[in-house]
């Protein structure tokens, strides 16, 4: 059986402790279900950087998860959920998408004084 990538197994984990179905992940980002099963079994596209975001913004879990899942020897993943997952390890998470999308390209966090 073939290793799954780290973002794979990242949606699955964090919908699964979210308690929801693939169906309702999937109705929430407005895709199909088959689209979800084939992020979480590593098929086709990977999310693409709008999908990752949301993923960030549903599921509270994601960002600590895919973090985790890249800690693997070996394992690297790109993209707005790799960063959200870096972010949020530094302890800065977004205090709204809008100021989030401002800063995702900085490094370190603004604390609000």
């Amino acid at each position: 059986m073939r290793e799954l990538p780290p973002l794979s197994q990242a949606v699955r984990r964090a919908r699964q402790q979210h308690g929801w179905s693939q169906a309702e992940l999937a109705d929430r980002l407005a895709i199909p279900q088959s689209q979800v099963n084939d992020w979480e079994l590593g098929l086709g596209l990977a999310p693409n950087p709008t999908q990752q975001l949301a993923l960030v913004m549903l599921l509270p879990d994601f960002s600590r998860i895919l973090a985790e899942e890249m800690a693997t020897p070996g394992q690297q993943e790109h993209g707005l959920a790799a960063l959200a997952a870096e972010r949020r390890a530094q302890g800065c998470p977004p205090r709204s998408l809008r100021n989030w999308l401002w800063s995702v390209g900085s490094h370190g966090c603004e604390r609000a004084g």
